[in-house]
């Protein structure tokens, strides 16, 4: 548990106060506003102090310099911006503790991916980590219910919308149909691989020439179907990536 002390400095007498990370008060005393008085009582509590703040004042700037001498973390504060302060420290904690479930959800994906070969197999794909390849296979699910490879870019929306009538055909933008999770991280790590990943490969320098082309967004959108399309193929042929080839089917 953190703890923090707060002084309210006078002419004569200094109001002090430890409170915890939770705002609970564990101690506070009325002292002379004097270096040796302050420091002393601060070392008789026995109270790891990771924060000290002194409010801006006419004594402020020769406590704080003393007290740092004594080896106190002080500061001074503002009494103007004390109020956006305390509304920063519910923020911080709240920041604190979705870090920590990150962590914890972070640390039972890569426990999931290392015990799944598939997973570890479609992460031979440079762009494609435990994230990508976990979620993958589970918007899959079962790699045999489609006939073709070339049918998971339409299952997950990464096919254009085409409108035909007549003699009219017209191209409009990706479907956007099924997973859009999935879909997002199939784009992410055709970004990846485009601007990010060092090794070469012949999908990447395909990639690349089709951004030249086409621009690089419009290109990203081509490179994740066919992402998609060559993990399916390596999930059926049980095949890690090689970055020599593109396969006839991620087209």
């Amino acid at each position: 548990m953190k703890n923090y002390a707060g002084l309210d400095v006078s002419l004569e007498e200094t109001a002090i106060a430890i409170v915890d990370e939770t705002g609970r008060t564990v101690r506070e005393a009325k002292l002379a506003s004097e270096i040796e008085a302050i420091d002393a009582w601060l070392g008789k509590t026995g109270i790891a102090i990771v924060r000290l703040g002194l409010e801006a004042g006419p004594l402020s700037s020769w406590l704080h310099a003393g007290l740092k001498e004594r080896g106190w973390p002080a500061i001074c504060i503002e009494t103007r911006r004390l109020r956006a302060v305390t509304r920063a420290m519910p923020v911080l904690a709240a920041r604190a503790a979705l870090l920590k479930s990150f962590g914890e959800l972070h640390a039972l994906v890569l426990r999931i991916v290392k015990a799944d070969a598939v997973c570890r197999q479609l992460m031979t794909i440079p762009s494609i980590g435990a994230v990508n390849a976990l979620a993958y296979k589970t918007g899959i699910d079962d790699p045999t219910r489609f006939r073709h490879s070339a049918d998971v870019g339409p299952h997950f929306g990464l096919t254009p919308r085409r409108y035909e009538s007549g003699e009219t055909e017209l191209v409009g933008p990706i479907s956007k149909c099924g997973d859009a999770m999935v879909r997002s991280l199939l784009f992410e790590a055709a970004m990846t691989l485009l601007h990010r990943v060092k090794a070469a490969s012949i999908l990447k320098r395909w990639a690349r020439a089709l951004a030249k082309k086409i621009g690089t967004r419009k290109a990203a959108v081509a490179l994740a179907r066919r992402l998609a399309v060559i993990m399916h193929r390596m999930w059926l042929d049980g095949t890690d990536f090689n970055p020599s080839l593109i396969r006839a089917t991620a087209t």
